[in-house]
């Protein structure tokens, strides 16, 4: 940026630009980190750079996803693969596709979708001999999510956080564990997530590159904070649960689309481990509706769900039997048919 700033621009400014952008949203600045991710994309279209307009698309968008609808950076990712595969740059065309198929599990699209997507992707890293163990973890909890998963018994069977751990990749690693907390907290193996947790924590490495993965990587470990405070009444993890309450509140500043449903489910999980119970009704209830409206699908099953397990702790069974209902059809729509079995009992 200062070699711009001195000498005027160049093609490769839009590089150095996408890379500070990140690193200031990293450092909690959006809006700047957010203007310098435009500003490297017009640069790359001003100068006609092919040859690094993939690793600009690859890195803004995730940038792009604080402030942006979160759905928009699909078909950012999937521009950014073919303008890297026509420069014929195979790393950052994998890359693309990668947090092109992260952002469509998450992002409301079918996880039948979202698991075509995988295959097409799985079946393009082989070709090329670039397919990580981190992907097929990945394809892996795709596939129970879908399917179903009776016993959860272990939440890296393959050894893939601890292969990228020995190999000094820590984001591949945080990623990998991050897998096995997410699956086990969606099937509500209490003991297996609450491992996973900790395991997870161990290793959480701060990266400027899956800057929007790492909101979801929040959320989901927001929300396992406060299941394990009600069931241990550790304080550190309801300590944990209201500051991630907090960084969400800040980031629905940014993106009420994205963040404002996510941010009231934290609160009501907060107040329900508070006993504030007529709080937590509310912001369950609100955090459902801005959900179904910003059209993220896989929130407002949690949130159905988890406001179900709410009403059943204190004795509304009506409005609990309507909570697991609700987040029976959520979780059919989004694909996710073998957690949708789980939830058969409470109704």
């Amino acid at each position: 940026v200062k070699l711009t700033l001195l000498h005027g621009m160049t093609p490769m400014s839009a590089i150095g630009f996408v890379y500070f952008g990140s690193m200031l949203a990293s450092l909690g600045q959006l809006r700047e980190g957010y203007r310098f991710a435009n500003l490297a994309k017009k640069l790359v279209q001003r100068f006609g750079s092919k040859e690094m307009a993939g690793e600009v698309i690859a890195i803004s968008s995730q940038t792009i996803g604080y402030i942006e609808p979160m759905q928009s950076i699909i078909l950012f990712h999937a521009e950014g693969h073919t303008t890297a595969l026509e420069a014929g740059d195979i790393r950052i065309a994998s890359l693309n596709l990668l947090l092109q198929c992260n952002t469509l599990v998450w992002c409301g699209s079918s996880l039948n979708d979202a698991k075509i997507m995988f295959d097409e992707a799985s079946h393009f890293m082989k070709q090329h001999n670039v397919l990580s163990l981190l992907f097929i973890a990945e394809t892996r909890e795709l596939d129970k999510l879908v399917n179903g998963w009776e016993s959860v018994t272990s939440t890296d069977p393959d050894g893939s956080s601890e292969y990228y751990l020995q190999g000094k990749n820590p984001l591949a690693a945080q990623s990998s564990r991050f897998q096995g907390l997410m699956i086990s907290f969606i099937y509500r193996n209490f003991e297996v997530t609450e491992s996973a947790a900790e395991r997870y924590i161990g290793c959480k490495y701060d990266s400027w590159i899956a800057l929007n993965y790492k909101t979801i990587e929040t959320f989901i470990l927001g929300l396992v904070s406060f299941w394990i405070f009600r069931q241990t009444n550790r304080i550190q993890w309801l300590e944990t649960g209201v500051r991630i309450k907090q960084i969400m509140e800040k980031w629905s500043e940014t993106s009420r689309w994205n963040f404002l449903q996510k941010f009231y489910l934290l609160e009501a999980e907060e107040h329900f481990c508070n006993e504030r119970y007529e709080s937590a009704k509310l912001s369950y209830d609100v955090a459902i509706a801005f959900a179904a409206k910003h059209k993220f699908i896989v929130d407002e099953a949690l949130a159905c769900e988890l406001a179900g397990y709410f009403a059943l702790r204190i004795s509304d069974h009506s409005n609990s039997l309507d909570y697991f209902k609700m987040a029976y059809e959520k979780y059919r729509d989004w694909g996710a048919h073998g957690k949708a079995a789980t939830l058969l009992q409470y109704q």
